[in-house]
């Protein structure tokens, strides 16, 4: 048993609680423990907003008692040096260092001088993506020894027709589509089809084009860029995205001024940073 890590364990902290208690002398604020009514009441809303109700006085009286030997076991494990070298304790403490700094870095809101610098500096974020609709016929890579000649093929008999879905192979997903981004057609068929897609003109059957299934033969029906925009219009989007990259400066100067109060030494070079 002498041997056992947890024998050790118990052993050292035993050791320092009795010392503790010999040498300690006069009044610890460590043991201490002083229940405020702002944590009363914190403790309060926390079970009216889970139980949709305040909590009865027994169960306030409960409440409270669990609170009391939730910092009491907090202090031991502090004491016993718990908190030392754990990943998730460090990561926790970090965690609320950053919502810190991020209560503390908090912008205010510009004058409208400075929105208008920003949106003239990133007018393409607030431009709305071109949308366009069309139809497809589909040639499956599985069904087709050569999915991409056949599409070719029937590209030149297609003629004016608006839509021929029976052309090609049964597809999973739809044959037409309206008004939809980009983004949109590349979560459904892939990016190399969006992009080639909307590179396209607004015209007749085109292709073939590919995409993560096979192939397809593309009629555009419409295609609309959006005009440039303007600021009155888009003010709100503007000044949220100037507050969230000045939030963003704001925590990594006051990030920086920490870590300029640190000396960074690699141990593999031990060169000092």
């Amino acid at each position: 048993m002498l041997r056992e890590p947890l024998f050790h364990f118990l052993a050292a902290g035993t050791l320092i609680f009795v010392l503790n208690g010999v040498f300690g002398g006069g009044t610890d604020d460590s043991r201490t423990i002083t229940v405020t009514a702002g944590q009363v009441d914190r403790l309060e809303q926390v079970f009216a907003g889970q139980w949709r109700r305040p909590p009865t006085p027994e169960e306030l009286a409960g409440l409270v008692d669990a609170h009391v030997e939730e910092e009491i076991l907090y202090r031991e494990a502090v004491a016993l040096g718990l908190d030392v070298d754990d990943t998730i304790v460090r990561r926790r403490l970090a965690q609320k260092m950053q919502f810190l700094i991020e209560d503390t870095a908090a912008p205010t809101e510009p004058a409208d001088a400075a929105l208008v610098a920003f949106f003239e500096q990133h007018r393409e974020r607030f431009r709305s993506p071109p949308i366009l609709s069309f139809t497809h016929i589909y040639f499956s890579s599985d069904r087709r020894d050569n999915a991409q000649a056949d599409a070719q093929s029937t590209l030149e008999s297609l003629g004016e027709l608006d839509r021929a879905p029976d052309q090609g192979d049964p597809f999973m997903l739809r044959h037409d589509y309206a008004d939809v981004t980009e983004d949109e057609v590349s979560r459904l068929f892939g990016r190399e089809f969006g992009a080639a897609l909307f590179a396209l003109p607004a015209s007749d059957w085109q292709g073939p084009v590919r995409s993560g299934y096979g192939y397809h033969l593309v009629r555009i029906v419409a295609k609309t860029v959006p005009p440039e925009p303007e600021f009155a219009a888009v003010r709100t989007d503007v000044l949220a995205a100037y507050m969230d990259s000045e939030r963003r400066r704001l925590n990594a100067a006051v990030l920086d001024e920490i870590k300029a109060r640190y000396t960074i030494v690699d141990a593999q070079t031990e060169a000092a940073r």
